[in-house]
C-alpha cells in the first residue's frame, strides 16, 4: 500500500510543472512579428508637405545577388526582393497605409495631390496595370474604391480611350 502511495506521489511530482528561474520574455519585450531586422528599406515618393512617403521593405541580400548578373544602377530594387510596401508618416516612419503587393509588378509609382491628402499608387505588371487611390482620414490613408485594372475596363468606361 505504501508503495502505491509513493508511486502516485512520484507520478504527480513528475507531471506537475516545475518552477523555473528563467522566464520567457514577455510579448512587449520581444520584437514585433511584423518587423524583420534582415529587411532593408528605401523611402521615396515623398509627399509635397514632406509628411508622408512610400516605404519599400526588401531583402538586401537577394537584391544584391540579382544585381550581380545585371548592369543595374546601385539604387535599383528588384521586384523579386521586395517584401512589403506602404505609406509611412515622416520622420517617425509609422505605417499609415499598407499598399497592395504580390510581387508581380515590374514597376510602381506613387503620385501625390498638391495638398498631400490624396495619393494614387500605380503598379505596372507585365500585361496589366492597377491604380489605387487613397485619401487621408485622420492619421491614416484609406483606399477610396476598388482597384481598377486597365485590362478589365471597357472602352465605354474609359474617358481617355475616346
Amino acid at each position: 500500500m505504501k508503495t502505491l502511495r509513493l508511486s502516485g506521489l512520484l507520478a504527480c511530482l513528475l507531471i506537475l510543472p516545475q518552477p523555473s528561474d528563467a522566464q520567457e520574455p514577455t510579448k512587449s519585450a520581444q520584437q514585433p512579428e511584423t518587423q524583420n531586422p534582415a529587411l532593408a528599406e528605401k523611402i521615396r515618393d515623398t509627399s509635397p508637405d514632406k509628411k508622408f512617403a512610400l516605404r519599400i521593405s526588401y531583402d538586401a541580400k537577394t537584391n544584391q545577388e540579382l544585381m550581380k548578373g545585371q548592369n543595374a544602377d546601385a539604387e535599383k530594387i528588384f521586384p523579386q526582393a521586395i517584401k512589403a510596401i506602404g505609406l509611412v508618416s515622416l520622420p517617425e516612419k509609422a505605417v499609415v497605409a499598407d499598399l497592395p503587393w504580390d510581387g508581380s509588378a515590374v514597376d510602381m509609382s506613387l503620385t501625390w495631390s498638391p495638398d498631400s491628402k490624396w495619393c494614387a499608387f500605380y503598379a505596372n505588371m507585365s500585361r496589366t496595370s492597377e491604380t489605387t487611390v487613397y485619401h487621408l482620414r485622420g492619421d491614416k490613408f484609406v483606399e477610396m474604391a476598388e482597384r481598377r485594372s486597365w485590362e478589365s475596363m471597357s472602352k465605354a468606361t474609359c474617358v481617355l480611350c475616346g
